[in-house]
């Protein structure tokens, strides 16, 4: 029986991430994957809309950690999550595949259009794509990734998804650039 990751691998559909000969030549991590990366790119999923609708302390954990996930990643994209596939292997561990087509590179570079990604249950981020998985597919997101090396010389990403609204993708494009954030639209008026 051949497995999903088989059956991507024969499409071509992890030519973006899964190993150093499928991530491409010549790429390689920016720094190494530290613990504090580990944090940040928990291979899992937030879908908060509007930042500014948070307080207190949520607001200020999102904020750092969105900061800190643009300065430290090796690429940032936006992407449409298309296929959404489950597994147990016989150890039973479950992991989640993600297969996104790639919209719009933010930073960093990316030598294909569709990337396929995994969470493990060993991963930190598995429980939010466990609960979210009928609300990441076919939605636009942001996903902010970093290239880290395996003990086998393997390079793979590590990741964290986000709703890529407007207002995330602004504060996002605001720390890739530094610019001063762009207003909010301001409401119609009505005649």
């Amino acid at each position: 029986m051949r497995t999903f990751l088989s059956v991507l691998f024969g499409l071509g559909l992890v030519s973006g991430c899964a190993t150093t000969g499928a991530a491409g030549a010549g790429v390689r991590p920016s720094s190494p994957f530290t613990a504090e990366d580990a944090h940040l790119f928990e291979d899992g999923v937030d879908l908060v809309a509007n930042p500014e609708d948070l307080s207190g302390r949520w607001a200020e954990d999102w904020s750092n950690e969105m900061r800190d996930r643009v300065s430290r990643s090796d690429f940032v994209a936006r992407v449409s999550v298309t296929t959404l596939r489950s597994d147990v292997d016989p150890q039973q561990h479950a992991t989640h595949w993600l297969v996104a087509s790639v919209d719009e590179v933010l930073k960093g570079k990316l030598s294909t259009k569709e990337l396929a990604f995994a969470s493990s249950d060993q991963s930190a981020g598995f429980g939010g794509i466990d609960r979210e998985r009928e609300n990441v597919l076919h939605r636009p997101m942001l996903v902010l990734g970093k290239w880290a090396e395996l003990e086998t010389g393997e390079v793979r990403p590590h990741w964290h998804m986000a709703l890529a609204s407007d207002q995330v993708v602004a504060v996002v494009r605001q720390l890739l650039t530094g610019s001063p954030r762009a207003p909010a639209p301001a409401a119609a008026a009505k005649p």
